[in-house]
């Protein structure tokens, strides 16, 4: 990424891949800007007219270049090329499928030319055609506030992890890589926010567009596809770890450059393994034991591994991981597969709960409601129920895995299966 002479203020990345249905919207929301830029386009082997149609682009503006990957390797390395291409002081990044806001880019290059920022971030909204809405994600009060903000002490900037709707200077990029085919974009964007330090500029205008599927209107996303496919589940499970040891990396070095105490660095820890729980690996956990997937035990193993690898201490700390890996494993039991319960007791052990865990664990109400956990109760004893109750409450090791493991044995007897319908 080394500029050349006569170099554009900004350089705008959009990846595509299989796109002639929304490229054409997409650069045309950025030549739209009265912007010094260049836009460039990587066509990452795709197999449809995504070249021509950006080929034909080019040929009427100069500000369009296209680039063109001989084989799909993934947005990742589309970026990647990209980054090795442009030429631009500042970089922004679109989705081929999604589009910039009328005045979107203006709005963040006037945030730009204030003296010592050196990123800016606008508001974004999501759209499937009909109606509006703002993405839960992006709510959090640090990402709404107008101001100059930094991640030490408005961690609420690590919550969207997405590269659009933010203009960064090309220092923060130097030396940082996106990485594989899924999710590896949030570990650049909150590696950069952390490196911007204190010249992290918000601001209210709505400068982005995304796109999602309708009823009738459907179409695919990285998303969908992770969570309709075990295989990417488990890789963007895998990627999930290693961005995270990477941001919390950068977040040790930037707390230890500003002096703050261990107690602060840990709540910044938990905050982003909160956000990465909620926002990324939870909803593929979810889907899988909704859809039944056969392969879900290849999640779970992975989830386990995940939450193995980080501070017990984080782990034990951050809520999601009992709100949203835990509860739903526990509701939706009878949805999960046989061969799957002894590795969600794995997870359970990994989850190392913290001594307040009986505060914020699972009520006894909610948990008899649910007829898989009921099948832990040996013929409906209230006291193996009670007794029961307490370890999904605590979860320790050995108690949850004995238990689970019966579970799984009563689960697949006519008795076991008789009684399910019974406290149902």
């Amino acid at each position: 990424m080394t500029p050349a002479g006569d170099s554009p203020y900004l350089s705008v990345i959009i990846a595509a891949y299989n796109a002639v249905g929304s490229i054409r919207v997409a650069v045309a929301s950025v030549l739209d800007a009265r912007v010094d830029l260049e836009c460039l386009v990587v066509d990452d082997g795709s197999t449809d007219a995504t070249s021509e149609v950006v080929a034909e682009l080019a040929a009427g503006d100069p500000r369009v270049r296209l680039l063109v990957q001989a084989q799909n390797a993934g947005v990742s390395a589309a970026r990647n090329r990209a980054l090795d291409e442009a030429r631009g002081e500042w970089l922004a990044f679109v989705d081929a499928d999604d589009r910039m806001l009328p005045g979107g880019l203006e709005a963040l290059v006037a945030g730009s030319r204030l003296p010592g920022v050196r990123m800016v971030r606008g508001q974004q909204v999501a759209t499937d055609g009909r109606s509006r809405w703002r993405v839960g994600a992006h709510l959090h009060p640090h990402l709404r506030a107008p101001g100059r903000k930094s991640v030490l002490t408005h961690p609420g900037l690590l919550n969207n992890q997405g590269p659009p709707g933010k203009l960064y200077h090309r220092s923060l990029a130097e030396g940082l890589r996106f990485e594989g085919r899924m999710m590896g974009d949030g570990p650049w964007v909150c590696r950069a926010t952390i490196r911007a330090g204190g010249d992290v500029l918000v601001i209210a205008d709505d400068v982005y567009e995304y796109r999602r599927p309708s009823p009738g209107n459907e179409f695919s996303t990285i998303t969908a596809e992770r969570q309709r496919s075990a295989r990417l589940a488990v890789a963007g499970i895998s990627m999930a770890e290693k961005g995270w040891r990477e941001v919390a990396a950068a977040l040790a070095d930037a707390a230890q450059a500003a002096g703050l105490p261990p107690a602060a660095r840990h709540a910044l820890d938990v905050f982003y393994l909160e956000r990465v729980v909620r926002a990324d690996v939870a909803g593929m956990f979810t889907a899988a034991l909704v859809r039944r997937d056969p392969e879900c035990r290849q999640i779970v193993t992975a989830l386990a591994a995940f939450l193995r690898a980080l501070p017990p201490d984080v782990v034990a700390d951050t809520r999601a991981v009992g709100d949203r890996l835990v509860r739903p494993g526990i509701g939706l039991w009878n949805r999960l597969p046989v061969d799957a319960r002894p590795a969600f007791a794995d997870l359970l052990a990994a989850s190392r709960p913290a001594r307040d865990a009986g505060r914020r664990g699972l009520p006894a109400s909610w948990i008899l409601r649910n007829p898989g956990v009921a099948l832990l109760a040996d013929g409906g004893s209230g006291r193996v129920l009670r007794t029961t109750l307490g370890l999904l409450v605590a979860w320790p090791h050995a108690a949850a895995s004995l238990a689970l493991e019966r579970a799984g044995r009563l689960a697949g007897s006519p008795a076991g299966q008789t009684r399910a319908m019974r406290t149902g």
